[in-house]
């Protein structure tokens, strides 16, 4: 009966042990999948400001593009003031 108690006493204090080891890897990952996401969230926010840059950056070469068609138009024609 001793015997039988001891080696309980043994398997649960095994079991606390791995329980207290579960749950600190389980803090070390949330705080990991926090940082994660964060950096997601970021790169999510660099990118729409990218996107937008672009399109700026498009929409002004498709203007001087008009412009530069404009001043040939003067150029090519033998436009004379």
């Amino acid at each position: 009966m001793r015997l039988q108690l001891e080696t309980a006493k043994e398997s649960e204090a095994k079991h606390i042990a791995m329980v207290q080891t579960l749950r600190s890897q389980l803090v070390e990952y949330q705080a990991q999948q926090g940082s994660i996401e964060g950096q997601a969230n970021r790169s999510e926010v660099t990118i729409a400001a990218l996107q937008r840059e672009n399109k700026n950056y498009q929409e002004r070469m498709l203007e001087m593009e008009s412009r530069m068609r404009y001043v040939g138009q003067f150029v090519s024609g033998g436009s004379r003031y």
